[in-house]
Parts: C-alpha cells; sequence; structure tokens
C-alpha cells in the first residue's frame, strides 16, 4: 500500500512542476521510484496521430526523439484508446489483449527494448482533439500492475490535472509578457506600470533612461517621484485617482534649462491583466518634449482630418506652454492660431487645451502600441 506520506510528498512535487515546467522530469523520477517502475512518461497525443510530445524519465533519449518523428503514429495503444470514451485510469491489458500488443511493431521495436512491457496509463487531461497521459512502465517479469496501483495513481490524476493547467496558463502568460514587454520596450517614450499600493511594477527602456539621467522624475522605494515636492504632489494625487477612481489625468513638469516633461496617468483595468498579473492598476505616460520625434501624430491627424495648419498647430500645443507662443514659434498671428485651435477642438470633441493634449498623447501611445504590436 502507499503511505499518506508517499502521497503528499508526490502532491508537492506535482504543484512545483505545474509552477515550473521544469520539474516534470523530477516528478516522473518519484512516481516511477514509488511506484517501482523501470521509467516514467508524460506524453501528449493528438488524436489525428500525427504529431505527439513525450517527457521521460528511465530511458534512453533517443526513445523519446524517435517516438515524437516515428512511433507515435505506430501506438496501437493509443489507437485503441481513442475510439471509446478515455478512462481515467487503465493498463495496456485493459486496453488492448496481450497477445494482439505484443505482435505491435510499437510493442517489439520501442517499448519492450525500454523494459515497458507492462504499462499503468492515467489520462490527466483531455479536450476533443488532444489529451496529455502519465504511463508508468516496467518489466513483464514483475507481473501486471495491481489495484493498489491503479488506486495510487487515480489519487494523484487529479493533482496532476491541475499541474498541467497551470502549465498551461504559466506559458500563456510567459508568452504575453515577453511580447507586451518588446512592444513596451520599443517606444519612443517612457510608460510605467503602477501597482494597486502604487509601486513600480515595470518601466520602460524609455523610462529609465529618463531616470537615469535625473531628468525630473526617478523612482525611490518602488514609488514613482518627481523632482520637486510640489510637482510630486500632484503626481501622487493622479495616480491615486486613477488607481481609486478610474479617472488620472495630465500634468506638465517643468525643468530648468530643458523642455518640459509631459505625464499623462490613466487607469489600467485589472481585468486587462497587465503582464498576466492582473495586479497593475495604473499606467503613466511620459513624453519628453526634449525628444523631438512623435512617430504617430500623422495617424492623429489623419483619424480627426485635421489641415497641414492644424497639424502644426497641434504638434505646438503639446509643449504645453500656451496658444501664443506656439503662434510665435509657427509664424502666425494669435487670432488665426486661436481659430486653428477652435477648428481642432471641434474635430477631436475636446474643448480644453488640457484635453486635447491629453487626448494627443494617449492616441500617440495607443498608436505606437499598435503599429509595433502588427510588426
Amino acid at each position: 500500500m502507499f503511505s499518506n506520506n508517499q502521497i503528499a510528498r508526490l502532491t508537492d512535487d506535482i504543484y512545483d512542476a505545474g509552477l515550473d515546467a521544469g520539474q516534470w522530469t523530477r516528478v516522473l523520477g518519484r512516481l516511477a521510484e514509488d511506484f517501482g517502475a523501470s521509467s516514467a512518461h508524460l506524453s501528449e497525443e493528438d488524436f489525428a496521430m500525427t504529431q505527439g510530445k513525450l517527457i521521460s524519465y528511465g530511458t534512453d533519449p533517443f526513445y523519446a526523439k524517435s517516438y515524437a518523428e516515428y512511433y507515435v503514429t505506430r501506438n496501437v495503444l493509443w489507437e485503441q484508446m481513442v475510439q471509446r470514451p478515455l478512462d481515467q485510469i487503465m493498463t495496456d491489458r485493459t486496453v488492448l489483449p496481450k497477445d494482439v500488443f505484443k505482435r505491435s511493431e510499437f510493442y517489439s521495436d520501442w517499448l519492450q527494448p525500454q523494459d515497458g512491457e507492462e504499462i499503468l496509463i492515467s489520462c490527466v487531461w483531455q479536450q476533443p482533439e488532444r489529451a496529455s497521459t502519465i504511463t508508468l512502465w516496467r518489466p513483464e517479469r514483475l507481473g501486471a500492475w495491481e489495484s493498489k496501483h491503479m488506486e495510487a495513481i487515480a489519487a494523484l490524476t487529479p493533482h496532476l490535472r491541475r499541474a498541467l493547467q497551470t502549465n498551461r496558463y504559466v506559458g500563456d502568460v510567459q508568452v504575453a509578457n515577453e511580447l507586451a514587454g518588446d512592444v513596451l520596450h520599443r517606444l519612443d517614450h517612457g510608460v510605467v506600470l503602477i501597482g494597486g499600493q502604487q509601486q513600480v511594477l515595470f518601466a520602460n527602456r524609455a523610462a529609465e533612461s529618463l531616470f537615469a539621467r535625473g531628468a525630473g522624475l526617478d523612482v525611490e522605494q518602488r514609488r514613482l517621484m518627481a523632482s520637486r515636492a510640489a510637482d510630486n504632489a500632484v503626481l501622487e494625487r493622479l495616480i491615486a485617482d486613477a488607481i481609486t477612481n478610474g479617472a488620472g489625468g495630465s500634468m506638465v513638469i517643468a525643468r530648468e534649462e530643458r523642455p518640459s516633461l509631459i505625464v499623462l496617468v490613466t487607469p489600467l483595468a485589472a481585468k486587462n491583466g497587465a503582464f498576466g498579473n492582473g495586479r497593475a492598476s495604473a499606467v503613466v505616460f511620459i513624453k519628453d518634449l526634449e525628444r523631438t520625434s512623435n512617430p504617430s501624430l500623422s495617424i492623429f491627424a489623419r483619424h480627426f482630418g485635421l489641415t497641414r495648419a492644424q497639424i502644426a498647430l497641434a504638434q505646438e500645443m503639446i509643449k504645453a506652454d500656451g496658444v501664443a507662443s506656439a503662434a510665435r514659434r509657427l509664424g502666425i498671428s494669435y487670432a488665426t492660431a486661436r481659430t486653428h485651435l477652435v477648428q481642432i477642438f471641434q474635430k477631436t470633441e475636446t474643448s480644453r487645451q488640457a484635453e486635447l493634449v491629453r487626448l494627443m498623447l494617449s492616441w500617440d501611445e495607443a498608436s505606437c502600441f499598435s503599429q509595433d504590436a502588427k510588426g
């Protein structure tokens, strides 16, 4: 009989493998040891018998490779299993008569050389087109698998199933993390993800570069901080507003002898699962006006049907120093600039300069993200 300690130890190992797929070989080794098997295997099979994956303990890696390349299409046990509802726990003897099994190429050329003559099978997970199984093998001289073995693997199967489901979730998250991280790092402007306790969860390379230069913002004790106390108070309020009320806002951080920073704080719904963890509650976009690139303003302009003169004014309005300054830089009168600005308000359905700037900044980042994601 299997002791409670054995089952508990195996269960712990199984859940470790759920969080780290690299631990499955260790789990298979423990299963082989406790069940007295010559080898243990985790496989994923395609019902169409066109492909298969195998993680093994106790066999030559050559055999695992040959299974994926050749024997997956000659697995007579699997051919019989998919013709009927998959029972949770089986042996080769319950699936196929032993004499028929022994005459198969799969048995004589692949299983027998690996002491795989008696097979205990747990169908751990299945979908209409795929299934995953744990199989334990031992030589025929040790006899058929007994009821105590079937009961023990049955007790472990729900834990094996949850661990495999966790693997798939964690794997999807890792892929999403890599893709999202790559896209955000490629943006020209700073992006910072903020957690529910206002802690910084992530900063892209542009933000990290800005922090390293001491350019008006920094991260201290995992909190995003502005260099000046007055700016910092506004920044904290905007972040808190985004997290608590789903609002946020924008601000300008003026800097001596260099262009300002434009900061946009927006809420990030937990259901978006930013980086898969569901903890990020706000995102901070930082536009450093010292960097003149504006890759997606043309997309913004085309969307709202802005003329060239309106585009030029919109570009200057991002600098957040007022209509008069923008008009002076463009070499147009204040009245003309005001006319262009009213027309921009009408086309973008905004009513204030701050609202327009916020729209352009958020549109800029969203457009960059979209374009990079497609690339």
